[in-house]
């Protein structure tokens, strides 16, 4: 069964634009034991790094067109001067191989540069020279000096005459005489209880020079305590007394006889026995041992020394490990079936490479509204989203002057008609006077004139009425075309031109959508690719539409392509401006062999795939082709059926042993 993931060795912040790199790197990091946090961009990373506790930087050099890039947070994070980001490790991944560019990176505060594609056994060294080995070489430094290295100091030594510690004494228990009925009033006998004669066998005193005294059969009442003598740090050995007791101790009774055979006695003889002076082995007050006591003493003491030498060893301890360690290899060559290994068979079925992005609804024609000439705002009357007609006022400009310069074009006009009827009654009586004979033909031909330049005049007049009304028509700013407002950028009060773009009309009746994506992972789409989309109304709504074209995008966003797809009948209700979710199909093929992306492996620039067949590994050369986030197209090298093995990350060589843990119907 698959153990429990252990607890991460390290915690990674990641930064990358790309999502799928990032699922790739995620995917080798992960299997080894590190816990990688991904960013799809430098600024929220450089907070997540103040903010939380991050052990290494894995940053893209490019990850952003418009905001911070891979070194400026390299070299803000250096710069900071707080004490964990501005000296914490970072990697840098790229896919650049200019050296000028490499080199800036190292300049700005970079521990590692590796070109993409990254390998998972690269990658996972570099870690761990740059992390742990740091750690190790730090600990090091800062640890103490072991016990072990320094001086041992020279324990002290008791000088003459000196009785051994009471902490060393053998213990006893106190006991009173059966057959008395009550507690004697004198010191009672005392015991050794097992335990405590062990610690006396482990005593480390030498054992002084004897001779030999006698002593009858009865326990002598227990001597007065020695005090404790003055520890003297001169001696390098300690010295004992040459006045020693060699004791001779016979079994007074049948039952003694058993007691001392079943004590560890070799037999019921008597024995001789050779102690220190009764005054030089008794540990103190209270732990006085009896002659009988030392005898029992002795006699285990040199059944155990003679129960544990060389042979004692080979036979209780090295030939039973020694079987134990046979055993196991042996167990071992019967039972080892290999590691454990996840496996999936090699399907057939369709696969598509995809570029997801956010979208929004806009129109296919869009009309700026401008002044037709400069002034000030005096009424703004729509706003934006509003739906407006052609030819409806958006907003006026302030007038009064070109209604003034109307007034007196038209009081012009009034008096250059009425000039004409004063000149064509003039004209009439020269006429007939002049058939009278009272004026001559000049006059007649004077007063033509000034009609002509009557009429000349009303003309002029007309024109200037003509102009005056243009003028002020212009102070007024109206809708070229029936649509929606989709920008407003007008307030009243507020100075205009002709250049100023005061409004942005776009055509509700020709809609589309429209989708920035990196220039970069653009060079996939072309006009025609299936489309899929999400949103609208109801956020679970999804449809398919085409890609009709790509533009540029606008002057402040270079690096960004647009994409117009269709919007065809079976598109729900939307209005221009609303946003909905694109994937946009760059790559397809319906009938592939796919196998999931974690039974890929990266090794000496080939790609891998290890088929398990008979319990054991067999590493094939594969092509690829079409990749998602979770399958990959297998063009050559493997046939629908096998079996692969998924490697997440761990190095399998070609003939390991293996069996599969869960075997997949």
């Amino acid at each position: 069964m698959r153990g429990k993931k252990a607890q991460a060795m390290a915690r990674l912040c990641y930064v990358d634009d790309s999502r799928t790199a990032a699922y790739v790197v995620r995917r080798q990091l992960e299997p080894l034991g590190y816990l990688v946090d991904h960013f799809c961009a430098a600024e929220p990373a450089f907070v997540a790094l103040i903010q939380g506790d991050y052990d290494l930087l894995l940053t893209d050099l490019k990850v952003s067109s418009t905001g911070m890039d891979g070194d400026d947070l390299i070299r803000t994070l250096r710069q900071s001067g707080h004490p964990k980001i501005s000296t914490l490790p970072i990697i840098v991944i790229t896919g650049s191989t200019d050296a000028k560019v490499l080199v800036g990176v190292y300049d700005v505060g970079a521990n590692q540069v590796m070109n993409k594609p990254v390998d998972a056994g690269e990658l996972d060294g570099h870690i761990r020279r740059l992390l742990f080995d740091g750690h190790r070489a730090a600990q090091e430094a800062a640890s103490p000096v072991p016990e072990a290295s320094k001086p041992a100091a020279v324990a002290p030594l008791l000088s003459s005459n000196a009785s051994p510690p009471a902490e060393s004494a053998v213990p006893v228990l106190d006991v009173v005489d059966a057959s008395s009925g009550q507690e004697p009033e004198s010191p009672t006998k005392r015991i050794p209880t097992p335990e405590r004669i062990g610690a006396f066998f482990h005593s480390q005193q030498p054992e002084p020079p004897l001779v030999e005294i006698e002593i009858p059969d009865v326990v002598p009442e227990p001597e007065e305590p020695v005090p404790e003598q003055v520890v003297s740090p001169e001696p390098d050995v300690l010295h004992w007394e040459d006045t020693v007791e060699d004791i001779i101790i016979e079994p007074d009774s049948s039952a003694q006889r058993s007691a001392w055979h079943s004590q560890g006695a070799d037999d019921a003889a008597p024995h001789r026995h050779r102690f220190p002076p009764r005054a030089e082995r008794d540990g103190g007050e209270g732990d006085i041992l009896s002659d009988h006591d030392y005898a029992l003493v002795s006699t285990q003491r040199r059944r155990l020394l003679r129960g544990w030498g060389p042979r004692a060893w080979l036979s209780r301890v090295v030939l039973p490990s020694l079987v134990v360690v046979i055993g196991l290899v042996v167990w071992e060559q019967f039972t080892d079936w290999g590691q454990s290994v996840d496996t999936a068979l090699v399907t057939r079925g369709e696969i598509y490479q995809s570029i997801r992005a956010p979208a929004r609804i806009v129109s296919q024609q869009t009309v700026i509204a401008s002044p037709a000439s400069s002034g000030r705002l005096v009424d703004v009357a729509v706003n934006e989203g509003d739906i407006v007609s052609a030819g409806q006022v958006l907003a006026r400009l302030d007038n009064r002057e070109q209604l003034r310069r109307l007034s007196r074009a038209e009081a012009d006009l009034i008096s250059a008609r009425k000039e004409i009827t004063r000149a064509k009654r003039t004209l009439d009586r020269l006429r007939k006077a002049h058939r009278k004979g009272a004026v001559t033909q000049r006059f007649v031909g004077d007063a033509e004139v000034n009609l002509r330049t009557a009429r000349n005049n009303v003309g002029i007049a007309v024109e200037n009425v003509h102009k005056a009304t243009q003028e002020l028509e212009k102070q007024t700013i109206t809708a070229a075309i029936s649509g929606v407002v989709a920008a407003r950028n007008a307030e009243v009060d507020q100075w205009v031109g002709p250049t100023d773009g005061l409004f942005s009309l776009a055509d509700s009746t020709r809609l589309a959508i429209e989708a920035r994506i990196n220039a970069a992972a653009s060079s996939g789409i072309t006009a025609g690719q299936i489309v899929s989309v999400s949103g609208g109304v109801d956020s679970g709504q999804q449809w398919q539409e085409a890609v009709t074209g790509l533009g540029a995008g606008a002057p402040q966003t270079p690096g960004v392509v647009n994409v117009r797809i269709s919007l065809g009948p079976n598109a729900p209700v939307l209005r221009i401006g609303q946003p909905v979710n694109v994937e946009i199909r760059t790559a397809w093929n319906p009938d592939a062999l796919n196998i999931p992306f974690d039974a890929l492996i990266s090794r000496d620039g080939q790609t891998l795939v290890a088929v398990l067949e008979e319990g054991r590994v067999r590493l094939r050369v594969v092509e690829t082709g079409i990749e998602d986030l979770t399958m990959a197209e297998i063009k050559q090298g493997l046939a629908s059926g096998d079996r692969v093995i998924l490697a997440n990350g761990r190095q399998l060589m070609d003939g390991d042993k293996v069996y599969a843990e869960q075997v997949p119907d």
